[in-house]
């Protein structure tokens, strides 16, 4: 379900007056996974979950000393019913490290239900990038596919990435729009991951 274009833009605006109040993030229940502009989306979901099964902060830097770069997609279903989080690092030799894991809350305890481990080949890696650059998906600093458009009830996309030119953060309602630009980005990091749509294509 969308709301209206008016919905889409007030509510951000109060979000980030909001996010800039010292110290939101953590009065809020915020878990600092996320710059306090990223809360200002109003997504960012997964936000707690991922700190809770041991994920770092991106935005503080790469997680080790000698990975080129990290991207980091995040899969949240029904306000964090399920997480899916794809880890991928790039070495130095250019060849990378894909992680896949499954999470949730079960019984108020943050459980990791699953988590697959892949290599990446040098290849693969170039291949990504230039999936990226034809996306224009880290042109953001931080923003949004979905516009002025707020969508409830969908599954949501955090995608992020950390390298030598700083941090970079877009999302997209990945269960209601699916932008044809994006898309190529998306299906081949999620075919990295062997991770499968379901049959009608709205959930991962």
């Amino acid at each position: 379900m969308a709301f209206g274009r008016i919905a889409g833009m007030a509510l951000p605006l109060i979000a980030a007056t909001l996010a800039a109040t010292p110290g939101l993030a953590e009065e809020s229940g915020r878990c600092g996974m996320y710059p306090d502009a990223v809360y200002a989306t109003l997504y960012a979901w997964s936000d707690c979950l991922l700190r809770d099964i041991g994920e770092k902060p991106l935005w503080h830097g790469v997680t080790h000393r000698d990975y080129r770069q990290q991207i980091r997609f995040t899969f949240t279903q029904g306000h964090a019913a399920y997480t899916k989080v794809i880890d991928f690092a790039e070495r130095p030799d250019r060849t990378g490290i894909l992680t896949l894991t499954h999470a949730a809350y079960e019984d108020g305890v943050a459980t990791i239900r699953e988590r697959r481990r892949y290599k990446v080949s040098a290849a693969d890696v170039a291949r990504l990038d230039a999936l990226a650059v034809a996306t224009g998906n880290w042109d953001f600093t931080t923003g949004s596919w979905d516009g002025d458009e707020m969508y409830m009830h969908c599954q949501i996309l955090d995608m992020e990435r950390v390298n030598a030119d700083g941090y970079r953060y877009s999302s997209v309602n990945i269960g209601c729009n699916h932008p044809d630009k994006l898309m190529p980005l998306v299906d081949f990091l999620t075919g990295l991951a062997k991770l499968q749509p379901s049959a009608d294509g709205r959930l991962y």
